[in-house]
């Protein structure tokens, strides 16, 4: 058994090194290179898994020649260690998604501590300093094609914008970034586990889409951020950040509750057995931005934590008894 673990942890120390080069050319690939760990961790427990994650990170120092790029590798280890231990451990998809998403959002909090520390730079603001840089690059090669001084200002005006949208709504960009990572990497390793006949555990996945529905209390978090946003008119606060918060808070609950209401949609077209592919043309077309129907989705899908609009309760205690 140890000559296993042995083995198959010099194996998966390859793989993950060869992801850590793959992901100096692709995002995505970046994302996946918990999963070998992951899959360790299910096999073999915590200590191999602490063990490979951090003989990868020095094996990838040597072959990069980049201490950073080790440092790198072992803060990214502690997701895949984090979800191979609640997959052992046989927790649920949502307990799992959430120790995935907070460990996901913890490494980056350690990236931001390890740059600053390293080279006195802070991560965010020399990544929206290098947007402002493409910004007035863009804008000089607007004015290099000879444009019309009103298109140039125009677009010099739409781009702004945009900069200014990325800074303010940066917490719900990094929230998403790790709600996807975690995403991808149970599909991968779901999709690894069943064609290993050797993993005896069962990876657990999100209900059909018809079914989803957030808890009745979810709705309290938009209410509580509503009441947030009067907040200014009693108490003096940083008028700015206070917006900011209130702006990804607004957008979250907004967001969260679009999925539920695109459901209760998706739900009726498959109960009256519309095509799937009239399905998806309807769903584009209410998803398209400049009107209402996004709003009234979201507002479905908050109420429907109450009223049950697919009497999903009534059938889960039919299923129950």
């Amino acid at each position: 058994m140890k000559t296993r673990s042995l083995t198959e942890g010099a194996m998966l120390t390859t793989l993950m090194v060869g992801l850590t080069y793959l992901s100096l050319y692709s995002v995505f690939i970046s994302m996946l290179i918990p999963v070998p760990l992951i899959l360790l961790v299910i096999r073999h427990g915590l200590r191999t898994g602490v063990l490979v994650s951090v003989v990868s990170a020095l094996v990838s120092s040597l072959v990069f020649s980049s201490p950073l790029m080790a440092i790198n590798l072992l803060i990214t280890g502690l997701l895949g260690i984090a979800l191979g231990i609640g997959l052992r451990e046989g927790f649920g998809f949502v307990r799992l998604f959430l120790i995935g998403v907070g460990t996901s959002l913890v490494t980056f909090a350690l990236r931001v501590v390890m740059y600053s520390i390293l080279f006195g730079e802070n991560l965010l603001a020399m990544g929206l300093d290098a947007m402002e840089t493409s910004i007035n690059q863009a804008v000089f090669l607007y004015e290099s094609l000879g444009l019309a001084p009103d298109v140039i200002a125009q677009m010099e005006e739409l781009t702004v914008v945009m900069a200014e949208a990325v800074r303010l709504l940066l917490p719900l960009g990094i929230l998403m970034t790790a709600a996807i990572q975690c995403f991808a990497n149970l599909f991968f390793v779901r999709l690894l586990v069943k064609r290993i006949p050797s993993m005896d555990v069962t990876v657990p996945w999100v209900p059909p889409f018809v079914q989803w529905r957030w808890p009745w209390y979810a709705v309290w978090g938009f209410i509580l951020v509503r009441l947030l946003s009067i907040v200014p008119v009693f108490i003096a606060v940083p008028d700015e950040l206070w917006g900011a918060l209130i702006l990804n808070l607004d957008l979250f609950f907004v967001y969260l509750f679009l999925l539920q209401g695109l459901a209760i949609v998706w739900f009726f077209l498959d109960k009256y057995n519309v095509s799937k592919v009239l399905r998806v043309v309807m769903i584009l077309f209410l998803l398209l931005p400049g009107g209402p129907v996004t709003l009234v989705l979201a507002l479905g899908g908050m109420l429907d934590t109450w009223f049950d609009f697919r009497k999903l309760n009534r059938k889960n205690e039919a299923t129950e008894g």
